[in-house]
């Protein structure tokens, strides 16, 4: 049985008696964070030297999908922040403090903003890889969060990272041990969440493809077909009214110049009330002069049409003059409509037929694009059907997507308590 000793840190407790008690600074020959380059964004390039921003730092890895290049000369006006192979890098500010990973061996030369800190591990005294598990321990059980007073902040500083107190075997060679014990089975688990991410993917595909199928081509497979004679369409049923957005919609403005109404925010969601009285998102200086939504008023994001959405809501408010509110003037359902429009979305539809500057970001869906948008109407109790077959669908679906999503918890929260066990001496290796 091993021997065990007081570390006399409180999360913490009892470690083995032949660990030792550390602060990070005595670990590392830099503790530091990036600048934001002169200049700022106006200075990033399509390629060059990788720039790290807090939102590239996750838990498993670097995520580079969105990232951003600067130039040599800024490069080389920023050397005291650049990044090297096994430093750790971690978020010191925003909603995401705390998320921590490790620089591959072989990556690329990059630098880092100010929202990140470079810990550059003494490998003579402590191994990177441990070194990275170790602190994103610290996080998940918000030592940093009490460091001293006891109270959440939203940011750190060097003070705060560098007398950091970790634990850690004193010898290299046992922590080469337990750092393979946890890539092992850190690996193991990060495997089976893929599995589960794929499924999820999966499941949200095929919803899509039932959704287009039945909104396109209806539920009735022996139905006589025609051509749309729209080419991402293709053939519908001969009995369906192939139109416009203008036949059966109309925009409307009401603008309200009082603040007494809710004020409704459109996510990839749907419409949700906004919570103006908190300081999370974006919150405007005055709500007076946005447009009115009543229910069953769609609301379309058509400044948006890559992130954007569309909704029909339930509420009574007001949303912002940039957005897009529009009613159905004639007879039908709104949930067929809401389906379709949806659909025109996750497909893109609607983004083919926009127009901007660019192709990222703004890019909208002028007027006259979305009045002239090809519409299919089915017959009112066709639509009824439609929409019954697709509620039903999408439940099943959704329901299977929150059992993985469930699964995917528990795999991060077992990993997460492995970390911990390991790292401070709980489970023998």
């Amino acid at each position: 049985m091993r021997q065990m000793k007081d570390s006399g840190i409180r999360w913490i407790k009892e470690i083995p008696s032949d660990w030792q008690v550390i602060k990070v600074k005595y670990l590392t020959s830099q503790v530091g964070s990036g600048k934001t380059p002169k200049g700022g964004a106006e200075v990033y390039v399509q390629s060059g030297i990788m720039f790290l921003r807090s939102q590239n730092i996750y838990n498993d890895g670097l995520h580079l999908d969105d990232v951003v290049y600067i130039d040599e000369k800024t490069n080389e006006e920023m050397s005291s922040t650049k990044v090297k192979p096994y430093d750790i890098l971690l978020n010191i500010t925003g909603a995401s403090i705390g998320r921590t990973c490790m620089v591959p061996g072989d990556f690329q030369v990059a630098n880092v903003n100010q929202h990140v800190c470079i810990l550059r591990p003494i490998q003579e005294k402590i191994l990177p890889m441990l070194f990275e598990k170790v602190m994103q321990s610290c996080f998940v059980f918000n030592q940093i969060y009490s460091f001293q007073n006891g109270s959440s902040r939203e940011g750190l500083n060097f003070g705060d990272i560098g007398n950091l107190v970790i634990t850690m075997p004193k010898r290299l060679e046992k922590q080469e041990k337990l750092a393979g014990f946890l890539d092992n089975k850190c690996n193991e688990v990060d495997k089976a969440i893929e599995i589960h991410q794929k499924h999820i993917d999966l499941l949200k595909t095929y919803k899509q493809s039932i959704i287009t199928e039945a909104i396109t081509k209806g539920i009735n497979k022996n139905a006589e077909m025609k051509d749309s004679n729209i080419s991402w369409i293709g053939k519908v049923p001969c009995h369906w009214e192939v139109g416009r957005i203008k036949n059966k919609f109309a925009i409307k403005k009401n603008l309200v110049y009082t603040e007494d109404r809710e004020v409704l925010s459109l996510t990839q969601r749907g419409l949700k009330i906004k919570d103006i009285t908190s300081n999370d998102g974006q919150l405007a200086v005055s709500y007076a002069g946005y447009q009115e939504v009543l229910i069953d008023d769609f609301v379309m994001n058509s400044m948006d049409l890559l992130t954007g959405y569309v909704d029909c809501s339930i509420y009574e408010g007001v949303t912002s003059p940039d957005y897009r509110v529009f009613q159905l003037n004639e007879e039908g359902s709104k949930r067929y409509y809401l389906y379709y429009f949806q659909m025109c979305y996750f497909r893109k539809l609607f983004y083919g037929f926009g127009r901007g500057v660019s192709h990222l970001g703004r890019w909208r869906l002028q007027r006259e694009e979305f009045y002239n948008f090809p519409l299919l109407t089915p017959p009112i109790d066709e639509q009824e059907e439609i929409n019954n077959y697709l509620d039903k669908k999408c439940e099943d679906i959704d329901k299977a997507i929150t059992i993985k999503q469930g699964l995917i918890k528990k795999l991060n929260e077992y990993k997460k308590n492995l970390i911990y066990e390991a790292v401070t001496g709980k489970i023998e290796i």
